[in-house]
């Protein structure tokens, strides 16, 4: 303890003294019809969260993809208000403290364009082809339309302080908890994904070596640093996830 003019203070504690409890959510898959079984299980959640709370603090949310079904802007509005700003106010916290990476059902899949497909598909099968795309953000952006209701609903979520990377595929979040920096990559699995049946999308997903290092880079200084991403890695293209890893 510091003790400062009449005021006792503690520390922050050591990186082997620290302890943060963290909530992991994904799958919520918010569609604007009517479900009586997916409010019930909302109603619920948060009702076990508000207990869980009560007993120890939960310090951060990390939502890990498919916050909408089909990846259109009325369902990310009716995700807001029916579940993430009930939660923040369970938790007394504001959108900085919740960290939504995108899943495939946050794509539009009405967007993809099976010919456009087709082409990326075999144009990027080396890490080479993947940073070329990459080189150029304007280039990239052409082919990110399917995220689009997506990325407006982050922007508008998290307001100015968000910080993206990698023509938006990424972001990065830092927060303080008990005066020990954190920071979170929402990395994007989704950018490739056309949501086919099957899971066809299986082990032709990419991140791309560019879209982690820029959101590594932005956190690199935070004493804990943690990435979310809402595929495991053998669903993205070998040489994408060997080097993933």
């Amino acid at each position: 303890m510091q003790l400062q003019g009449a005021v006792l203070q503690r520390a922050p504690p050591t990186a082997s003294e620290f302890r943060m409890r963290l909530l992991h959510i994904s799958d919520l898959h918010m569609a604007v019809q009517a479900d009586q079984g997916r409010e019930a299980v909302i109603k619920a959640l948060l009702a076990d969260l508000e207990a869980i709370h009560a007993d120890r603090a939960i310090d951060l949310v990390l939502f890990s993809g498919d916050l909408a079904s089909s990846g259109k802007p009325e369902e990310y509005e009716l995700a807001q208000r029916g579940f993430l700003e009930p939660l923040m106010e369970l938790l007394s916290c504001d959108a900085g403290r919740i960290v939504i990476a995108a899943g495939n059902h946050d794509i539009d899949r009405e967007l993809v364009e099976p010919m456009i497909e087709k082409g990326l598909s075999e144009s990027l099968n080396t890490l080479s082809e993947v940073e070329e795309l990459f080189a150029s953000e304007d280039r990239l952006k052409n082919y990110l339309g399917r995220l689009s209701a997506f990325n407006d609903f982050r922007e508008a979520f998290y307001g100015e302080a968000l910080q993206t990377f990698a023509a938006d595929l990424a972001a990065a979040h830092i927060v303080e908890i008990d005066g020990v920096s954190v920071g979170v990559c929402a990395l994007n699995t989704a950018w490739r994904a056309t949501g086919a049946p099957n899971d066809a999308d299986e082990g032709r997903l990419l991140l791309g070596t560019p879209q982690v290092n820029k959101a590594l880079g932005a956190i690199e200084t935070c004493t804990v640093r943690l990435a979310l991403m809402h595929h495991p890695l053998d669903w993205l293209k070998k040489f994408d996830g060997d080097e993933a890893r």
